[in-house]
């Protein structure tokens, strides 16, 4: 029989790449849309479609009866600019989502409810001395950046007793978002300024990676901490996930060579730009 995989966001950057992922790797796969426009396109796709909006999460949550998982992407609305009681405006929001879903969730008898697949970023987590995170990360206590919105919700979820997994990913980058249309062109130009003195960089994914782990990780057990990317890692490699089938899906981490002076990180950078061209016939 078909594992199901309930996704909220399936219409979303990652959302639709981990739809495709799943339905390509033999999951039953539902989801949420708001209007009739996406109920249509999802339902093309192969998905269930549910039409219904997340803040009313019981007039859905029966949907979830005998789910699998249910994979959380949702992101509330970020302003421009977005400045500190912004971030805080946008953190109430995504916890008072966040809590109507797992209060639906209690609702259903507990032998029907779903592994609880929570998706956050890296500022969540603290580095280690060597400015290294990983799947035995902590979460920080100094909050920066979306650890405002993602810690809290976290906390929020563990106290809720439903059973999860956290997953965290770096800046998730293909076609379609900021990493084509704006850092490739100017790479290509030599106008992309580095910040600092080259040793710093951001932890990188691509949006196919990021949902190949992600449906990985959905037959993990509850409980489990899970680091996608190592902080400093420009190119993420598929395999990991292939070969990563060994009855250990928690902790799982993407690693990747580190990236230890300015002139080899900028080599590195060109190589991924040359490399993002190339998959997407030369198209940015």
């Amino acid at each position: 029989m078909k594992k199901t995989m309930f996704v909220l966001g399936a219409t979303g950057f990652v959302g639709s790449e981990v739809v495709r992922v799943a339905l390509d790797s033999g999951w039953a796969v539902k989801a949420l849309v708001r209007s009739q426009e996406s109920f249509i396109k999802i339902s093309k796709w192969g998905v269930t479609a549910v039409l219904g909006d997340a803040q009313d999460s019981a007039l859905w949550t029966s949907e979830l009866r005998n789910a699998d998982v249910l994979i959380d992407l949702l992101q509330p609305e970020i302003p421009v600019p977005f400045r500190s009681g912004a971030i805080l405006r946008v953190s109430a929001q995504r916890q008072t989502l966040t809590s109507g879903i797992l209060n639906s969730l209690k609702n259903l008898p507990q032998g029907e409810r779903p592994l609880y697949l929570s998706i956050s970023g890296t500022d969540d987590l603290e580095p280690d001395r060597n400015g290294v995170i990983s799947s035995a990360s902590q979460i920080t206590k100094s909050f920066s950046g979306f650890a405002h919105i993602g810690v809290p919700v976290r906390r929020l979820v563990e106290n809720s007793g439903m059973p999860a997994v956290y997953a965290y990913l770096g800046t998730v980058y293909g076609p379609g978002k900021t990493f084509a249309e704006t850092i490739v062109p100017r790479l290509a130009k030599g106008k992309w300024k580095v910040i600092g003195n080259g040793a710093n960089h951001m932890p990188l994914v691509h949006v196919e990676d990021a949902a190949r782990g992600l449906v990985h990780l959905a037959l993990a057990p509850g409980g489990a901490v899970v680091g996608v990317v190592e902080a400093g890692a420009l190119e993420v490699h598929r395999d990991r996930v292939e070969h990563a089938r060994d009855g250990r899906p928690a902790g799982l981490t993407f690693r990747d060579r580190r990236i230890r002076d300015p002139l080899h990180h900028l080599e590195q950078v060109t190589v991924l730009a040359a490399e993002f061209v190339d998959r997407h016939g030369g198209r940015v």
